[in-house]
């Protein structure tokens, strides 16, 4: 039997202690790391995510291949020389190699999901060592939006090109960039203002659809990060003690500028009435504030509609998807005189596609030809859905401000909904035509901020909710009988 020497016993001892203190200091890295993650700020995660992804984004994704990219782009470039409205017969005076970008970089078949086989990337090579065109040509331009701010950071990139001497596709990657760190800056400072929610708030600023969209021309991004941001700031500003006329002054600033790049979102300036006139020196000061707030916004939404091109019909034709039977006019005068009926279209539109639309919200990129893993988009409403409880931390949000959000929420899809339905649909259609899913996110965090941490103290909320529910199922259910049997 062999004995172990002191010496052993001296090295087993200390392999033990070496072990025993590589445990604790690995004990004590992970104390420091999960006391690190309790405080940090959370907007950080957001920012670092949304830039690595949305400049792999502004890459990645082909040229012109986001919904209206190519007129976004075109109207860009206008507005980066001068032209600070787009002229009223729908065209653009630009270099003839910009508008062959076009061509070079076709759209395709639109919903179809099919792989794309006309993208060359070796083209793009090509094309990024091509200088600007001394030659000019006129041609007609579909432009969505109106609001030169909506396309002041994808100017500033075709600036940057213009002077640096850059080609058309550089001016075009230039253009995605700037809109990406402008639209991702302003939901940065969205989560930071905001008094809860945030994780919320987050997700929806990640979804694959709203990355793509700031990471491309499209107006969508300062759409979506100013409607974000001013969300924040009227939540923010609710929850002070006192507002000066300074706060109410970037309120104000904030409903013209951020809420105004689409007019249709205009009624989230409904949510100025989240304010309380404790929170000023007097009702009347309240009143003024609010009152000129809302009154600004409407005037401002009235002259973007006057505002906007209105060309012959021929530039109709090429410039928009309307089809033939659509008037504006007689469609508001149908929705005011047959309310009942619009009802009924809005139904038949969300009844039946409610979940279709959340898809298309989250998941569905390009001109509507891509589709991410339903799994992907399950895991990010199952996401919502953890989170939606929110933390002991962060306070409870008082009912008036929950029908504040819910009700803004429910003017903001009337107006959208109804401003689709006059300019896309035929007069008197039994469904609304043309919503897209990207169209919703702007609104979507008044839904989910609406039922943020909602708790039910007494049975009756339970029932009347419950009630409430099945009441609307039973509704659709025999809804759905009725209009296949007896149409």
């Amino acid at each position: 039997m062999v004995t172990p020497s002191s010496d052993d016993e001296a090295q087993t001892d200390a392999g033990v202690t070496g072990s025993h203190s590589s445990a604790r200091q690995g004990v004590r890295q992970l104390e420091s790391t999960v006391a690190w993650l309790d405080n940090c700020h959370i907007e950080y995660v957001y920012l670092i995510v949304a830039l690595v992804w949305g400049i792999l984004l502004v890459g990645i994704m082909p040229p012109l291949q986001v919904p209206d990219e190519p007129a976004h782009f075109f109207r860009a470039w206008g507005l980066a020389e001068g032209a600070l409205l787009p002229p009223r017969t729908a065209t653009e005076y630009l270099p003839t190699n910009v508008w062959s970008l076009a061509r070079d970089f076709p759209v395709g078949a639109i919903g179809d999901p099919s792989p794309y086989e006309g993208y060359e990337p070796g083209r793009v090579r090509e094309l990024m060592g091509e200088g600007i065109s001394g030659e000019r040509s006129r041609e007609v331009s579909s432009v969505p939006s109106q609001n030169p701010l909506a396309y002041l950071p994808q100017a500033g990139g075709v600036l940057i090109a213009k002077v640096t001497r850059f080609s058309p596709l550089g001016a075009f990657y230039l253009a995605r960039l700037l809109n990406l760190l402008a639209a991702v800056a302003l939901t940065f400072f969205a989560i930071r203002l905001l008094p809860f929610g945030k994780v919320i708030l987050i997700l929806v600023a990640l979804f694959p659809v709203t990355v793509s969209e700031m990471a491309s021309t499209s107006p969508d991004a300062l759409t979506m990060g100013g409607a974000f941001l001013f969300l924040a700031l009227a939540l923010w500003s609710s929850d002070k003690s006192s507002l000066s006329n300074r706060d109410m002054l970037w309120l104000l600033v904030a409903s013209v500028l951020l809420l105004h790049i689409k007019p249709a979102y205009s009624p989230l300036v409904g949510l100025i009435l989240l304010l309380r006139p404790m929170q000023f020196p007097s009702g009347r000061r309240y009143a003024a504030w609010v009152a000129g707030i809302v009154s600004l916004a409407i005037v401002v939404t009235v002259v973007m509609v006057l505002v906007t091109p209105k060309g012959t019909a021929d530039v109709a034709a090429l410039a928009g998807p309307a089809p033939l039977g659509t008037d504006s006019v007689e469609q508001v005068k149908f929705i005011v005189g047959h309310p009942a009926a619009f009802v009924d279209a809005v139904f038949n539109t969300f009844g039946g596609a409610a979940f279709g639309y959340g898809y298309w919200m989250t998941g569905l990129l390009g001109w509507l030809t891509i589709n991410v893993s339903q799994t992907a988009v399950v895991l990010i409403f199952g996401l919502i859905l953890l989170f939606i409880g929110g933390s002991d931390e962060e306070p409870m949000v008082p009912m008036r401000d929950r029908a504040v959000l819910l009700l803004t929420w429910i003017a903001a899809m009337t107006a959208i909904v109804v401003s689709l339905y006059a300019g896309l649909n035929v007069v008197g259609g039994t469904a609304v035509n043309g919503i897209q899913g990207r169209y919703l996110t702007p609104v979507f965090p008044l839904l989910l901020l609406g039922v943020y941490r909602l708790r039910f103290k007494r049975r009756h909320s339970v029932v009347l909710i419950l009630v409430v529910a099945l009441a609307l199922i039973g509704f659709w259910t025999m809804h759905a009988i009725w209009r296949h049997y007896y149409g």
